[in-house]
Protein backbone atom coordinates (compact mmCIF):
# COMPACT_ATOMS: atom_id res chain seq x y z
CA UNK A 1 0.00 0.00 0.00
CA UNK A 2 2.60 2.47 0.76
CA UNK A 3 4.23 4.98 -1.92
CA UNK A 4 7.47 3.42 -2.66
CA UNK A 5 8.71 6.63 -3.03
CA UNK A 6 8.01 7.09 0.50
CA UNK A 7 9.34 4.32 2.51
CA UNK A 8 12.16 6.38 4.09
CA UNK A 9 9.26 8.42 5.80
CA UNK A 10 8.02 5.17 8.14
CA UNK A 11 11.72 3.56 8.41
CA UNK A 12 12.77 3.47 12.38
CA UNK A 13 16.34 4.76 10.29
CA UNK A 14 14.56 8.59 10.41
CA UNK A 15 13.12 8.51 13.86
CA UNK A 16 12.18 12.79 13.50
CA UNK A 17 11.66 15.08 11.07
CA UNK A 18 9.28 18.13 9.90
CA UNK A 19 8.15 18.34 6.28
CA UNK A 20 6.23 21.22 4.96
CA UNK A 21 5.32 21.65 1.18
CA UNK A 22 4.22 25.04 0.13
CA UNK A 23 2.28 25.36 -2.66
CA UNK A 24 3.88 27.97 -5.74
CA UNK A 25 5.98 29.42 -3.22
CA UNK A 26 9.67 30.65 -3.64
CA UNK A 27 12.71 28.74 -1.95
CA UNK A 28 14.10 31.92 -0.79
CA UNK A 29 10.60 32.87 0.62
CA UNK A 30 10.28 29.14 2.45
CA UNK A 31 13.34 29.55 3.85
CA UNK A 32 12.33 33.40 5.42
CA UNK A 33 10.06 31.82 6.76
CA UNK A 34 11.55 29.80 9.28
CA UNK A 35 14.00 32.73 9.39
CA UNK A 36 16.52 31.50 8.27
CA UNK A 37 19.09 33.77 5.75
CA UNK A 38 18.30 32.87 2.06
CA UNK A 39 21.30 34.92 0.76
CA UNK A 40 23.58 32.66 2.84
CA UNK A 41 21.97 29.28 1.62
CA UNK A 42 24.33 26.85 -0.34
CA UNK A 43 22.86 24.25 -2.77
CA UNK A 44 24.84 20.52 -1.48
CA UNK A 45 23.96 16.99 -1.17
CA UNK A 46 23.05 15.88 2.46
CA UNK A 47 26.35 14.65 2.48
CA UNK A 48 28.10 17.64 1.76
CA UNK A 49 25.62 19.35 4.37
CA UNK A 50 26.29 16.96 7.27
CA UNK A 51 30.66 18.09 6.59
CA UNK A 52 29.32 21.52 6.21
CA UNK A 53 27.25 22.15 9.22
CA UNK A 54 28.23 19.12 11.84
CA UNK A 55 25.24 19.00 14.69
CA UNK A 56 27.32 20.00 17.54
CA UNK A 57 27.95 24.00 15.46
CA UNK A 58 24.55 23.78 13.85
CA UNK A 59 21.02 23.68 15.64
CA UNK A 60 18.64 22.93 12.46
CA UNK A 61 19.43 22.41 8.88
CA UNK A 62 17.01 23.08 6.31
CA UNK A 63 16.94 21.40 2.92
CA UNK A 64 14.30 22.97 0.20
CA UNK A 65 13.97 21.77 -2.91
CA UNK A 66 11.39 21.76 -5.28
CA UNK A 67 8.61 18.80 -6.69
CA UNK A 68 5.93 19.18 -8.91
CA UNK A 69 4.93 23.34 -8.13
CA UNK A 70 5.28 22.43 -4.69
CA UNK A 71 8.74 23.57 -2.55
CA UNK A 72 8.67 22.09 0.47
CA UNK A 73 11.67 22.28 2.98
CA UNK A 74 12.66 18.83 5.02
CA UNK A 75 14.24 19.32 8.62
CA UNK A 76 15.47 16.07 10.98
CA UNK A 77 17.72 18.32 13.62
CA UNK A 78 16.06 20.58 16.02
CA UNK A 79 12.41 20.87 14.46
CA UNK A 80 11.46 24.28 14.32
CA UNK A 81 8.86 23.62 11.23
CA UNK A 82 6.46 22.16 13.71
CA UNK A 83 6.52 25.35 15.76
CA UNK A 84 2.88 27.77 15.00
CA UNK A 85 4.83 30.69 13.75
CA UNK A 86 6.55 28.80 11.09
CA UNK A 87 3.48 27.06 10.03
CA UNK A 88 1.65 30.12 9.70
CA UNK A 89 4.65 32.36 7.70
CA UNK A 90 4.97 29.56 5.36
CA UNK A 91 1.19 29.42 4.77
CA UNK A 92 0.81 32.78 4.69
CA UNK A 93 -0.30 33.45 1.06
CA UNK A 94 -0.48 30.22 -0.31
CA UNK A 95 -1.52 26.25 1.01
CA UNK A 96 0.85 24.21 3.06
CA UNK A 97 0.91 20.68 3.93
CA UNK A 98 3.49 19.87 7.01
CA UNK A 99 4.00 16.35 7.89
CA UNK A 100 5.57 15.64 11.33
CA UNK A 101 7.39 12.80 12.75
CA UNK A 102 8.79 12.62 16.11
CA UNK A 103 11.09 10.18 18.14
CA UNK A 104 8.64 9.97 20.74
CA UNK A 105 6.14 7.97 18.49
CA UNK A 106 3.86 11.43 17.50
CA UNK A 107 2.81 11.81 13.53
CA UNK A 108 1.01 14.49 12.43
CA UNK A 109 -0.41 16.00 9.74
CA UNK A 110 -1.80 19.61 8.88
CA UNK A 111 -3.19 21.42 5.87
CA UNK A 112 -3.51 25.40 6.46
CA UNK A 113 -4.36 27.94 3.63
CA UNK A 114 -3.61 31.52 4.07
CA UNK A 115 -2.61 31.32 7.73
CA UNK A 116 -5.50 29.09 9.04
CA UNK A 117 -5.61 25.14 10.18
CA UNK A 118 -7.80 23.92 7.24
CA UNK A 119 -7.41 20.21 8.97
CA UNK A 120 -5.25 18.89 11.41
CA UNK A 121 -4.64 15.25 12.36
CA UNK A 122 -2.91 12.01 13.52
CA UNK A 123 -2.85 10.16 10.46
CA UNK A 124 -3.12 6.94 12.65
CA UNK A 125 -6.44 8.84 13.98
CA UNK A 126 -7.93 10.77 10.75
CA UNK A 127 -11.39 10.86 12.31
CA UNK A 128 -10.43 13.19 14.94
CA UNK A 129 -9.38 15.79 12.70
CA UNK A 130 -9.92 19.02 13.50
CA UNK A 131 -9.56 22.92 12.08
CA UNK A 132 -11.81 24.96 9.84
CA UNK A 133 -12.65 22.22 7.45
CA UNK A 134 -13.15 20.48 5.00
CA UNK A 135 -11.55 17.63 6.27
CA UNK A 136 -11.01 16.25 2.67
CA UNK A 137 -7.41 14.66 2.91
CA UNK A 138 -8.12 12.84 6.54
CA UNK A 139 -11.33 11.35 5.04
CA UNK A 140 -8.79 9.88 2.30
CA UNK A 141 -6.47 8.64 4.59
CA UNK A 142 -9.51 6.76 6.40
CA UNK A 143 -10.56 5.46 3.45
CA UNK A 144 -7.03 3.67 2.49
CA UNK A 145 -6.93 3.23 6.25
CA UNK A 146 -10.25 0.89 6.33
CA UNK A 147 -9.74 -0.54 3.20
CA UNK A 148 -5.85 -1.69 4.31
CA UNK A 149 -6.56 -3.28 7.59
CA UNK A 150 -5.72 -2.72 10.47
CA UNK A 151 -1.93 -3.52 10.52
CA UNK A 152 -1.04 -0.29 8.04
CA UNK A 153 0.32 2.48 9.20
CA UNK A 154 -1.09 5.94 9.46
CA UNK A 155 1.97 7.02 8.02
CA UNK A 156 2.24 4.69 4.65
CA UNK A 157 -1.53 5.88 4.40
CA UNK A 158 -0.66 9.40 4.17
CA UNK A 159 1.85 9.47 1.78
CA UNK A 160 0.18 7.78 -0.44
CA UNK A 161 -2.74 10.00 -0.07
CA UNK A 162 -0.15 13.14 -0.89
CA UNK A 163 0.95 10.80 -3.85
CA UNK A 164 -2.58 10.34 -5.14
CA UNK A 165 -3.63 13.94 -4.93
CA UNK A 166 -1.12 16.33 -5.01
CA UNK A 167 1.57 13.56 -6.75
CA UNK A 168 4.11 14.79 -4.19
CA UNK A 169 6.12 11.40 -4.05
CA UNK A 170 9.58 12.53 -2.43
CA UNK A 171 11.89 9.58 -2.27
CA UNK A 172 15.00 9.23 -0.27
CA UNK A 173 17.06 10.22 -3.28
CA UNK A 174 15.75 13.76 -3.44
CA UNK A 175 16.42 14.19 -0.35
CA UNK A 176 20.38 12.60 -0.09
CA UNK A 177 20.79 14.81 -3.39
CA UNK A 178 21.42 18.30 -4.11
CA UNK A 179 19.20 20.92 -2.31
CA UNK A 180 20.03 24.44 -1.40
CA UNK A 181 20.55 23.86 2.12
CA UNK A 182 20.98 26.80 5.16
CA UNK A 183 21.66 26.61 8.61
CA UNK A 184 19.33 27.69 11.19
CA UNK A 185 20.05 28.49 14.87
CA UNK A 186 18.10 28.04 18.09
CA UNK A 187 15.48 30.77 18.49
Amino acid sequence: MPSTAWHWASDQQFPSFCLIFARSKSAESVLEAYGANAQAATELTRKESLSAFPRRKVAALLRVGSLNGWTFCYEDRELFGITGDVRKSMSHGCETLSLYKGGDGTRTFERMKNCRSIEFFEPHRPSEAYGEGPYTISGLVQEKLSAAGPNTLGMSAITLVLAEQFSLELDRDILEGPLLTAPLQSR
